[in-house]
């Protein structure tokens, strides 16, 4: 009980402590590459992954999972492994704060869009299983990093 309990508010921890270093000045000093990056998180990786996801055959409840993991908030872990690998954290740091404030709206926006486009369409069948594989190899290259984007980003 006392390690869920503990577990239970990591998150929010995390995020108390992130906002606690962060500084607004250098915030906006790092803003091109902060909306960058949250907009590729937020939008571009649903927008590209989620036909995707279609087109190999998820439906439903898969599908809004697949949606959930692909537009939510980019985590505190990225915060912590930009100041693992020696960076300042600016950047990962303001993506975290801007992507949890922003997913609220686009994850709705997306479940919206995804529940009147691709819920049980006739036109979008399952492809065969031969062709599965390369496709999901993809897509785990691309989602695999998705927690590092602001760390990537902050290379700039």
């Amino acid at each position: 009980k006392a390690v869920s309990s503990i577990g239970g508010v990591a998150t929010p921890m995390g995020l108390m402590a992130m906002g606690a270093t962060f500084d607004i000045k250098k915030a906006f000093g790092k803003i091109k590459p902060t909306v960058i990056a949250a907009f590729i998180k937020l939008v571009g990786f649903v927008a590209v992954f989620m036909p995707l996801a279609v087109v190999i055959g998820f439906r439903r409840e898969k599908l809004i999972a697949i949606l959930v993991m692909l537009g939510s908030a980019t985590t505190v872990s990225s915060y912590v492994m930009a100041k693992n690998m020696g960076h300042e954290g600016v950047v990962s740091s303001s993506v975290v704060m801007l992507t949890t404030m922003c997913s609220a709206f686009t994850l709705t926006g997306w479940l919206f869009i995804s529940v009147k486009s691709f819920w049980n369409k006739s036109w979008a069948r399952p492809v065969p299983a031969a062709a599965v594989t390369p496709a999901a190899l993809v897509v785990a290259v691309f989602i695999g990093p998705k927690a590092s984007v602001a760390g990537l980003i902050s290379l700039w």
